[in-house]
């Protein structure tokens, strides 16, 4: 049964499909907000002015929670919303959701009192921009954090008042996804709140060349397509970049980030 303590995650509800995860005793949901607004469990108004000012058509997500048997629905939103803390998985350039195979399962199975949140960040994946060129204020490491930030406000994954215990958001970053995690602003958590766990923020500061693709990706996805002067990027980007992305990654991955390269405007 749906507590009234959990009346504000009743969204988790309107998964696009739910079924057994990869990791054994694991299970997953997938989630579009545009399809939650529609489906009347993400307040429209709210819902289409978070899409809004990130300039996106849809965002995407996926949850991993541990489970050893599967769960009615009516049970759903207490076993997620009773969770101590949620583990907010953030992939780097050209990637999305599934760049982190076993680890969100991995992570809810080594502690079950966390939910894991896989997500299609600003502009990759699920998450589109609705302009092929978007502004750069709406594609670069701080405003994929304030995209970030409002996000987790909209599905309401933080202590809400008169709720008991403290909610703790553990933020995890892969490459420039790790790199977004610097801009969180501080002053917008309580203390204690959120934590950041950054991996290879600074994969590309080897030498002079990454680190002008470094800066690049600082300025923003998409700029190829606006500043003729950084077409040279373009000519190297695949075969030398993605290789120092992706060192030490399964097939798998490899695959799936130049799946992505190619599939992004």
């Amino acid at each position: 049964m749906l507590g009234q303590e959990y009346e504000h995650l009743q969204w988790i509800l309107g998964y696009k499909e739910r079924r057994e995860g990869e990791v054994p005793n694991t299970w997953v949901a997938d989630y579009s907000l545009v399809d939650l607004i529609e489906k009347g469990l993400i307040n429209p108004d709210d819902g289409n002015a978070f899409l809004e000012a990130a300039g996106l058509k849809d965002f995407f997500w996926q949850i991993t929670w541990p489970e050893d048997y599967e769960t009615p629905d009516e049970f759903l939103v207490n076993t997620i919303g009773q969770a101590r803390g949620y583990v907010i998985f953030v992939h780097g350039w050209t990637g999305n959701h599934l760049i982190w195979e076993d680890l969100p399962g991995m992570t809810v199975l080594s502690n079950r009192q966390l939910v894991a949140f896989s997500i299609d960040h600003n502009g990759f994946g699920e998450s589109r921009f609705i302009s092929t060129t978007p502004h750069i204020d709406e594609c670069n490491p701080p405003a994929a954090m304030e995209t970030l930030q409002r996000w987790v406000d909209l599905i309401k994954i933080r202590r809400q008042p008169g709720q008991i215990g403290q909610r703790v958001i553990h933020f995890v970053g892969h490459s420039m996804g790790g790199a977004t995690l610097f801009y969180l602003n501080p002053i917008l958590w309580n203390y204690g709140e959120v934590t950041r766990y950054a991996l290879a923020p600074a994969l590309l500061l080897e030498d002079e060349m990454h680190q002008m693709f470094y800066t690049t990706l600082g300025i923003g996805i998409g700029i190829l397509q606006r500043i003729p002067v950084l077409e040279i990027f373009e000519r190297f980007l695949k075969p030398s970049v993605l290789n120092t992305l992706l060192a030490g990654a399964s097939d798998y991955v490899k695959d799936l980030h130049s799946t992505q390269y190619n599939a992004t405007p």
